[in-house]
């Protein structure tokens, strides 16, 4: 006969001998070999615990082993335990993973491994992990510190939670700002700065920091508040303008840094006459005390000038002074009194109109006299009186002596800076004839002189009716007195009792002269 027995429980792919025997009734035959086999291979599946496992993911494990037939895909699928349909994801090799991310976290999930054949899909046992709940990163902000006018040191720090930070930074605005302004920081590190620069003065701010998690995005931490300082402007002070010339000058100031660097310094000058958008500018030297030397004035003309200082916000000015360059002077020659005019002497008079604008040490006035027509300083016969220049008295006097008797003489006032000389208009004047009766010698005598209550005048070599008039030093006449000379002199007393203290004037006239006399009453 030919025998059957079903093997059981043989391992897939193994090379197997079967052996026989029979049972004759009185024992057993010796054993048999038969003919060897090989048992097929069987696809076998097998899911492996899954690792990593975080809020939003974990990786997949499993194992493949291939059978006779040929596979045609294999991996894992997925699910929410709570779901009823699964997910399928493909992984390679015998030995297989997947990084399962977008998971929920704190939930519940199962998945198995498979592999499918054109006859079946085997799979593996089924699975079930938890995602761990979720904790977000704390995010410190911390008071910003370096704080200017328009920059800041934004400071803050994190401690990671249950996932890794991918992105640090901070978010700032004016307050009066409804968006916030986003500044990310490189690298992610647990304790970050960031130094803003472009901050406006004597504004409010808040700032918050962050950090991003693919979780929870952006967790921020609190929002601080914090104000910039207002610009404090340099000091600027426009202190003098010395040196000048006709077409130079020196200009000095000072500079007090306020609260910004000063990028800039010098002055700008102009004409009076101009508008300071007309201004030139020239820099200046030096850090505190600063000077500049224009070189291209213009002679004779007054100018504005005024210091500054620029900032990066704004230029601030000093104080706007007032120079003139030196120019031509000017002078007039006033006309000569008769009661100045004598017989040797005569007292001229001249006004200055402008000194040019040249320190007084360097303006030297006076008078040029001759007894020709438009006498110049140097020519022949042109004398030469010089006077001391008060600028703080414009009208300048001198009396020349020895002069020539009944002469008639030219003369000018002169001014001279160092621009040029300068003359007035030309006056001329006749001096006093000394001859009188019987070409006898006149002279004038007055005594005392000061005098307190009376003086005596006694005038010799004249002749016939003499007037004395007695004035004071507005002209206005005080008293008149008419006599005669006898034997060629005139003697009359004038009493001054009445009179207040000071200068007066009495005029002796008669068909021999005309002269007057100074005389002080004290």
């Amino acid at each position: 006969t030919t025998p059957t027995y079903p093997l059981t429980g043989l391992t897939s792919g193994t090379n197997y001998t079967v052996y026989v025997r029979a049972n004759c009734g009185t024992g057993y035959s010796p054993w048999v070999a038969s003919a060897p086999f090989t048992t097929t291979s069987v696809l076998t599946v097998v899911t492996l615990p899954q690792t990593s496992v975080t809020p939003i993911s974990a990786i997949l494990h499993g194992t493949v082993t291939p059978g006779a037939a040929t596979i045609l895909s294999q991996g894992f699928e997925w699910k929410e335990t709570s779901a009823t349909t699964w997910t399928t994801v493909n992984a390679t090799g015998t030995t297989i993973t997947h990084n399962l991310i977008g998971l929920i976290a704190n939930t519940a999930y199962e998945f198995k491994a498979f592999a499918t054949t054109a006859l079946e899909t085997t799979y593996g046992t089924t699975l079930t992990f938890t995602t761990i709940p979720n904790i977000a990163p704390t995010v410190v902000t911390i008071a910003p510190s370096n704080i200017s006018q328009t920059t800041a040191t934004f400071q803050a720090t994190y401690v990671q939670g249950s996932e890794s930070v991918t992105a640090i930074g901070f978010e700032y605005h004016d307050v009066t700002a409804s968006t916030w302004t986003d500044q990310t920081v490189n690298p992610v590190a647990t304790s970050f700065t960031y130094q803003i620069t472009n901050l406006t003065a004597d504004e409010t701010y808040e700032v918050r920091a962050y950090a991003v998690t693919p979780t929870d995005g952006k967790v921020y931490g609190s929002t601080i508040q914090f104000v910039t300082p207002s610009i404090v402007p340099p000091t600027v002070t426009t202190d003098s303008v010395r040196n000048v010339s006709q077409t130079s000058a020196t200009f000095y100031g000072t500079i007090t840094q306020g609260t910004e660097q000063i990028g800039a310094k010098g002055f700008e000058y102009k004409l009076s006459s101009e508008a300071w958008e007309d201004a030139i500018n020239i820099s200046a030297t030096g850090v505190s005390n600063i000077t500049a030397n224009p070189t291209t004035l213009t002679q004779g003309r007054e100018y504005n000038v005024r210091a500054y200082g620029r900032t990066l916000s704004d230029t601030t000015y000093g104080q706007i002074l007032t120079f003139n360059t030196w120019g031509i002077p000017f002078v007039t020659t006033e006309e000569i009194v008769e009661s100045e005019i004598q017989d040797h002497s005569a007292t001229l008079k001249g006004n200055v109109v402008s000194d040019g604008f040249v320190p007084a040490s360097q303006v030297v006035t006076g008078f040029v006299y001759s007894t020709t027509s438009n006498p110049i300083i140097g020519n022949t016969g042109a004398l030469q009186a010089e006077t001391t220049y008060n600028p703080e008295n414009l009208n300048f006097t001198k009396q020349i002596t020895d002069l020539e008797s009944n002469s008639t003489y030219y003369f000018k006032a002169y001014i001279i800076n160092p621009v040029q000389t300068s003359y007035g208009n030309e006056v001329s004047f006749t001096t006093l004839s000394l001859n009188g009766v019987d070409g006898k010698e006149i002279s004038v005598m007055m005594y005392p002189n000061p005098a307190t209550n009376e003086t005596k005048l006694i005038v010799s070599g004249v002749s016939g009716a003499t007037k004395i008039v007695l004035s004071d030093i507005q002209g206005r006449v005080l008293n008149t007195i008419d006599t005669k000379a006898v034997n060629g002199v005139v003697e009359q007393t004038i009493d001054v009792n009445s009179l207040a203290k000071g200068v007066y004037y009495v005029k002796i006239q008669n068909s021999n002269l005309s002269r007057t006399n100074k005389l002080i009453v004290k």
